[in-house]
């Protein structure tokens, strides 16, 4: 049965159209206009107000009031970065390191070792 000139099924367009929109919601990568995805940051962020009247509960709402002060929180990875830096370039400084091959006066590359071999 066609719908159209030339034996066109328009119902059968309809349903793969249908189909491919369907899957496309699902997958994530078709956004509608009214969508989260088109609105502005501004309309997904508390208002300033809200948030110097209500910081504290909010905070204990979503059980971040460890979180209140972020000096003290920072501080951990800020030494763990500093101490990681400390031994990296300690690391690079060493003539011991079987990694670090010298190619010309001030370059280097770096050498890694050949993979075992593996059967399939």
């Amino acid at each position: 049965m066609s719908n159209g000139p030339n034996g066109f099924r328009v119902s059968l367009c309809k349903v793969i159209l249908f189909q491919h929109v369907a899957a496309a919601i699902k997958a994530g990568s078709l956004n509608l206009k009214g969508s989260n995805k088109y609105r502005p940051l501004d309309d997904c962020l508390i208002s300033r107000e809200r948030w110097e009247e209500e910081r504290r509960a909010l905070l204990d709402r979503e059980g971040l009031t460890d979180f209140a002060d972020p000096a003290p929180v920072m501080e951990e990875p800020r030494s763990a970065l500093d101490r990681q830096y400390v031994m990296t370039n300690r690391a690079a400084c060493d003539e011991t390191n079987p990694y670090r091959k010298f190619s010309s006066p001030g370059s280097f590359r770096v050498a890694t070792h050949a993979p075992d071999e593996v059967e399939c």
